[in-house]
Order: structure tokens, then C-alpha cells, then sequence
């Protein structure tokens, strides 16, 4: 659904009505991190969760969402002025009614989650979404410019809520004094902390492009950042939210969550790294088809995001082991000492320009990735060495496949765009498949993330 919002869009609005809505979602997206305040996760991890508990829970997160929202409706011309663009002021209000109608759904979500209940929690996601990219195509067709993107976010948010408090049948009671709010507030905190230090590090780069290269270069940022990093995390997410409470209720068995940690990186690796592979391969004449030539600018940043991501992925078991493990004070201490590195990276990347800060992201990822895997092995136990060399295998065999396709299209010169794609993603199964049939461990490897369906049944 993310992928054909992308194409679909694109076509439809223009690199400025992108940058216009990033601007704003770069600054107020923080007020999202503030909303959940962690707590949807909490509630998830919790061993048990009482129904005065859970009460609680949802009014907390409620009352956070309107004080955000409140708060960002506020600050909407200091938005505007710090772009110097006055347009930003209404399009930051609209917004801020986002932030109630999602922390009304949190706790609808994790209780889904908590239950296992994956299926209401897909259709949550999907039928929202699908919804909400009707509403932005049909006002972007009738030339509403960049309040279409601004009705597709709303949009989801007042479906995902309906259908989440339609599945999960609970009226919230009022809040009360409960005992054991403390926990749920001391894991939330510590990674709330962790959460907006992501989001900085996330964000940092689309606030330099737009602030020092305008509302264009940032529309070409966004769409190669959506592209990768957005297109993967819709792969990402959904495991996510099935990895964290099956792992949650493994952790007391050291032994059967390390295995089933390490074959669940092993699944997302499995799925995602070709996808960026290809697309980094074939970046020019893949946005040629699905965006059209007026985005080829975004071509050479998508092939920079695309090796950072992949080490973005690889840096997720790292969460998934500190999520279901509930150290999130431990998270909070590795993501404080490591978020400079990627702002620095950003910063001085942008002396380069927009590719100088895509290369800067790219290296604060790898480096982020090595060092908290390094960190949590020695503070918590983890599996560090198993994750390590499990992705380091999936990243050469993949990286090897991507640069035969690259240069195996270069070298033949074809000149047409849907032939250089077929080519390129022959070549690359071809060479994917080679290595895989020739090296043990890389055969072992996809053997082991094939058989997952094992660990379900179990």
C-alpha cells in the first residue's frame, strides 16, 4: 500500500507539495514519540496487565495526544517562521489533530498486540491506509496540491481508530489509583528516551535539506528516503509487532529466545535486503517507471539510504532483544552515546550538499549498528556474535548480487528502462542463487529463515 502511495502521488503532486508537508512532519513528528511516551510497548512486555492497569494506560495516552496536539497548534507560526514558508502555519494545525486520534488508539493496538491477535491488527493497518490514499488521490486529482497529503494522515488516523476499538470490544473505565503504574511508567520513559533520540537522528537530515536547499531538494530527499527507508519499515513493522510479544513471553527462556531471535533477524534479512539491493541496483530506471524522469534526482540518494538501511535493518534484532527483554534503560544508554555520531555525520555531509547528507546518514547507520550490538552483548547478554556474522552473510551475498546487476546493466548499455530493470533483477536472482548453492553457511542460512513457520507451530 506504501509503495503504490508512493507511485501514485508522485504522479499526481509535485516535489513542492512533498517538501511542504516533510517540513512540518520533521519537526512535529516528535510530538508522536511524546504521545506514545513508550507505553503502547509496556504493555505489551508486561508479564501480567490488569484491567485497571490497561483503564489507566489509554487515559495517559489520551491526555498526552491532546496536550500535543494543543501544543503543536501553538507553535505553528514558529514553524512557518523558522522555514520562512507562512503556508507551513495552517497545514502544522490541521495536523495537530493527529495527535489525539492516535493516543486514543494506542492502547487498542497493544492489546491487540499483546493478544497475539495479528490478524486485526493487519487489517487495522491495511483498510485504514488503503482508505486514506484514496482520499489523498482523489484531492490531488481534483488540485488540492498538498492538503491531500495532509487528509491521507488524518484520514488514518480516524479510521485506524474505529477499527481498532471495534476490534478490540473494551470501553475504557475511568482512571483510578492502580498499583504497579510505576513499571509500565519507568520502561515507558526509558523508551520514550530512546524514541526521541531515533526520531533526531532520523529527522535531522530532512530539516537540514529543507532548511539550507528548499522545499524542492527536499521533496527529491523525501521521496528516495520514502522509498527506502519508509518502503522497508512497512516490511520491518509488521514483523516487529509478531517478534516483540512472542520474544516477550520467551524471556525467561534464555535459551529458546536467543534461537528465536536469531532466525528472526534471519527472516527480516531474508526479505528486505534483496529488496534493496535491487532497488539500489536499479535506481534510475526504477524511479523512471514508477515516479517518471521529473524524479531522477531522487536516484542517486536512494542508492546512498540503500546501504545505510540495510544496516538499519540488521540493527533491528538489537531492538527487538531490548523491547522483549525490558532494558530499556540500557537501550536509553547506547542510543545516548550513539545519536551524535549520525548528527554529526549529517552535518558535516551537507558541506557536500543533499547527496553529502544522505552519505552521512548512511555512515552514522553501520556505525550505530556495530556499536550497539557490540554494547548489548556486553551489557545484557546478547547474542551479539550470532547476529553479527548472521547479517554480515546476508549483506555480502546481497551487496554481490546488487553490484553484478548495477554494473552487468552499465556494461550492456541497453538504453530502455523496462529491459534494464528485467536484466537487472535476472542477473541478480543468478548471482543470488549461485552463492547461495556454492557457500554452507549462506545455504544454511535461508534454509533456517525458510523453516520459520516452525517456530509458530511450536
Amino acid at each position: 500500500m506504501q509503495l503504490v502511495g508512493v507511485v501514485l502521488l508522485s504522479r499526481l503532486l509535485t516535489p513542492f507539495d512533498f517538501g511542504i508537508v516533510a517540513m512540518v512532519v520533521a519537526i512535529i513528528g516528535l510530538g508522536e514519540i511524546l504521545r506514545d511516551f513508550g507505553l503502547g510497548s509496556a504493555a505489551v512486555q508486561a508479564r501480567e496487565l490488569t484491567r485497571s492497569q490497561r483503564d489507566n494506560l489509554f487515559w495517559i495516552n489520551t491526555g498526552l495526544g491532546a496536550l500535543v496536539g494543543l501544543t503543536v497548534a501553538l507553535i505553528a507560526p514558529l514553524i512557518a517562521q523558522f522555514y520562512g514558508e507562512p503556508r507551513l502555519t495552517s497545514v502544522a494545525q490541521v495536523l495537530a489533530v493527529g495527535f489525539l486520534l492516535n493516543g486514543m488508539t494506542a492502547q487498542y493496538r497493544a492489546n491487540l498486540s499483546r493478544d497475539l491477535r495479528f490478524g486485526m491488527v493487519t487489517l487495522s493497518d491495511v483498510v485504514p491506509a488503503a482508505l486514506a490514499l484514496a482520499t489523498a488521490a482523489v484531492l490531488a486529482a481534483f488540485g488540492f496540491g498538498y492538503w491531500a497529503l495532509v487528509a491521507q494522515q488524518l484520514a488514518q488516523a480516524t479510521f485506524g481508530l474505529v477499527m481498532s476499538a471495534a476490534f478490540g470490544r473494551w470501553i475504557p473505565g475511568r482512571p483510578r489509583r492502580t498499583p504497579g503504574m510505576g513499571g509500565f511508567i519507568r520502561y515507558g520513559s526509558n523508551l520514550f528516551g530512546v524514541a526521541v533520540l531515533n526520531y533526531l537522528t532520523r529527522n535531522v537530515d530532512s530539516v537540514v535539506v529543507g532548511a539550507q536547499f528548499g522545499a524542492t531538494q527536499l521533496g527529491f530527499y523525501n521521496r528516495a528516503y520514502e522509498l527506502v527507508t519508509h518502503s522497508i519499515n512497512r516490511v520491518n513493522l509488521p514483523l516487529t509487532r509478531v517478534a516483540v510479544p512472542v520474544l516477550a513471553k520467551l524471556q525467561d527462556d534464555d535459551t529458546r529466545h536467543r534461537d528465536y531471535l536469531v532466525t528472526g533477524q534471519k527472516v527480516l534479512l531474508l526479505v528486505t535486503l534483496p529488496l534493496l539491493g535491487v532497488g539500489g541496483a536499479l535506481a534510475y530506471p526504477l524511479i523512471a517507471i514508477v515516479l517518471g524522469n521529473d524524479w531522477l534526482g531522487s536516484a542517486p540518494i536512494v542508492q546512498i539510504l540503500a546501504v545505510g538501511a540495510a544496516a538499519d535493518v540488521a540493527a533491528y534484532a538489537v531492538h527487538w532483544y531490548a523491547l522483549s527483554k525490558g532494558l530499556t534503560d540500557v537501550y536509553l544508554r547506547i542510543n545516548l552515546a550513539l545519536a551524535p555520531v549520525r548528527i554529526a555525520g549529517i552535518l558535516v555531509g551537507a558541506l557536500w550538499g543533499t547527496l553529502g547528507v544522505a552519505a552521512g546518514f548512511t555512515l552514522g547507520s553501520i556505525v550505530m549498528w556495530i556499536v550497539a550490538l557490540i554494547w548489548m552483548g556486553r551489557a545484557a547478554a546478547a547474542p551479539s556474535s550470532a547476529l553479527f556474522f548472521a547479517a554480515l552473510r546476508s549483506m555480502c551475498l546481497n551487496g554481490a548480487a546488487a553490484l553484478a546487476a548495477y554494473f552487468g546493466v552499465r556494461a550492456l548499455a541497453i538504453g530502455n528502462v523496462w529491459l534494464e530493470v528485467a536484466v537487472g533483477i535476472g542477473v541478480y536472482a543468478l548471482v543470488w542463487s549461485a552463492l547461495v548453492f556454492a557457500i554452507r553457511p549462506l545455504r544454511r542460512d535461508v534454509v533456517q529463515a525458510t523453516s520459520v513457520r516452525r517456530y509458530f507451530r511450536s
